[in-house]
Formats: C-alpha cells, sequence, structure tokens
C-alpha cells in the first residue's frame, strides 16, 4: 500500500505546488509531468491511496515511486523531477591535454584545428582509446576554444587548383570531386578536407568538376571485356550480369577495379545487354516442377 508514512515524506510548500502544476498544465516532457503528479499525489494524505490506481496510466511502479520520493527527501525538488544530469566529457588531466592540443600549432596545410583533426590526433597520441568530435567540440568550449571550419592557406588552395587542372590518373578520362579529394590527401597538401571544400576553392578559379567518374580503357582492355561478356555465362547463369563481369574482370585481372556502371558503359557501346541475368538452376528446377505436377 502506498502511503505517506514513510521514512521519506513528501511535503510540499504552496509555492511548490503551484510549480508542479504549471509544469502538469505546460507543453513538455511526459515523463517530468508524471513525477509532478506523482509527488502532488503522495503530498496530498486524502490521495496516497489513489497513487496505486495512477500506477497503470503513468507507466511507473512502486519501486520508480520509493525512488522518486527519496530522491524528492535527500535532493530537493529540482533533483527529484529533472535529475541529476552527467558532466559531459573529459574532465582532469585528459581535458588539460586535449586543450593543450589544441593550442598548438595546427598541421600543415591548415589555418587552425578542427574537431575532425583533434579526433584523430588524440588517437594516434593516446591521450584517449576513442573520442567523438562533440566531445572534443564541448571541452573545448569550456576553455572558450572554436575550432572553426579549418581551411586551407592560401598555398594549399594554390597546389589544389593545379592539381584540378593537372592530367587526371591513368585509367580516368577526367578530374573527379572525389578523386580529387583523396589524391590532395596522398600528396600530403591536406591532412584531409571535405568535398564542399574543394567545390569552393575550384568556384573562385571558375573550375567545375563532374560528379560521376569515367573510366577510359585502351582498345585492348575494352576487347577482352566484351570477349568476356560474349563468353559463355558462369554455370547457373542464363547469362552475364554487370556484377558478374566486374568481379571476373577483376579475378582475371583484366583490370585492377571497375565498377558495374562502368562495365555497363563500357558493353553499351558493343550493343550488348547484361540483362537481369535470371539463374538457369532456379528456372530449370521450377520447370521440372511443373512438367512433375502435369504428369
Amino acid at each position: 500500500m502506498i502511503t505517506n508514512k514513510s521514512a521519506y515524506p513528501v511535503k510540499l510548500t504552496p509555492e511548490e505546488r503551484r510549480y508542479l502544476w504549471r509544469i502538469i498544465r505546460s507543453g513538455g516532457n511526459v515523463q517530468k509531468k508524471n513525477r509532478c503528479r506523482i509527488l502532488l499525489a503522495l503530498s496530498d494524505a486524502k490521495r496516497t491511496a489513489s497513487v496505486r490506481q495512477m500506477l497503470p496510466v503513468l507507466q511507473t511502479s512502486e519501486a520508480r515511486i520509493s525512488r522518486l520520493r527519496r530522491k524528492f527527501f535527500e535532493k530537493g525538488l529540482a533533483v527529484a523531477i529533472n535529475g541529476l544530469r552527467k558532466p559531459r566529457g573529459f574532465t582532469g588531466p585528459v581535458a588539460d591535454k586535449i586543450v593543450a592540443l589544441a593550442r598548438t600549432p595546427a598541421p600543415e596545410g591548415r589555418k587552425r584545428w578542427t574537431s575532425a583533426l583533434l579526433v584523430r590526433r588524440i588517437v594516434e597520441l593516446k591521450i584517449a582509446e576513442t573520442i567523438s568530435e562533440e566531445t572534443v567540440r564541448t571541452v573545448l568550449k569550456r576553455a572558450n576554444i572554436n575550432t572553426g571550419w579549418g581551411r586551407c592557406t592560401g598555398k594549399s588552395e594554390a597546389e589544389i587548383v593545379a592539381l584540378a587542372r593537372s592530367a587526371p590518373p591513368q585509367g580516368y578520362e577526367r578530374w573527379n570531386v572525389n578523386l580529387l579529394v583523396r589524391r590532395i590527401v596522398e600528396l600530403k597538401i591536406a591532412p584531409c578536407i571535405s568535398r564542399q571544400s574543394v567545390l569552393k576553392i575550384l568556384k573562385k578559379e571558375n573550375l567545375t568538376l563532374p560528379r560521376g567518374v569515367v573510366r577510359k580503357f585502351d582498345s585492348e582492355t575494352v576487347a577482352k571485356i566484351i570477349a568476356l561478356a560474349r563468353s559463355a555465362p558462369p554455370q547457373g547463369y542464363e547469362r552475364w550480369t554487370s556484377e558478374l563481369l566486374a568481379r571476373r574482370i577483376v579475378e582475371l585481372k583484366i583490370a585492377e577495379t571497375i565498377s558495374k556502371g562502368t562495365v555497363r558503359n563500357v558493353l553499351k557501346r558493343a550493343n550488348i545487354n547484361t540483362g537481369r541475368g535470371k539463374r538457369a538452376k532456379i528456372k530449370a528446377r521450377n520447370q521440372a516442377r511443373l512438367n512433375g505436377e502435369i504428369d
């Protein structure tokens, strides 16, 4: 039986009661409102018996009510309603090391540290095993440090523009944003850079890059791909599919990497349609089953 005769009685002042009623009548967290209703019921000796009837409606239990009662008695109304908020992020020596790292000179090619760069460096230096960008921002916010966007320097921007104007890698007809980003990191022009940043840098020089990647194979490689597509398909398949061909091309070392889209483009020029490639085994089994039913 739930009553107010407990080691942790709930006694509310008129002002606290008005405050709880304001929370209940306003929009907000349902669980918070339920805590307010329970405290109001427990504070009224005439309504304590009705709390038991409120358990299914409030989706709570007697154990939770007991914990709420004790929390109110020991820590006050605010903690009973809102709970204790756990401190976010790191504190103490770890936080000091993160702040000290953020105040060091940024990596070459960067004007300042970004949260992503700091996360990588923190893990590399074993300051912490794992840490999120949001945690880094929280730690630095306490120290009044703003990581910003970490834009490239003028020298790095010039190198990126020069790279975009140079010849594309072997096997490609032209540069793509993804290719350019990958190459920038490989050449250590910038430790890391987003596609949006690359596009902004190139926009200043009126340079545009296509979205898709266009592979360019020599005539011998194209002939091998077409010959493979015209050969007998693997056992269990009626015809070649672009996925099967891409896998087989890599296995036979005709090309190091190739996508299904590139396979389709090569075959489209030769008027070869891969189709869906239904399995012959499934069709044969269904046909045999049908014949058995007919017989």
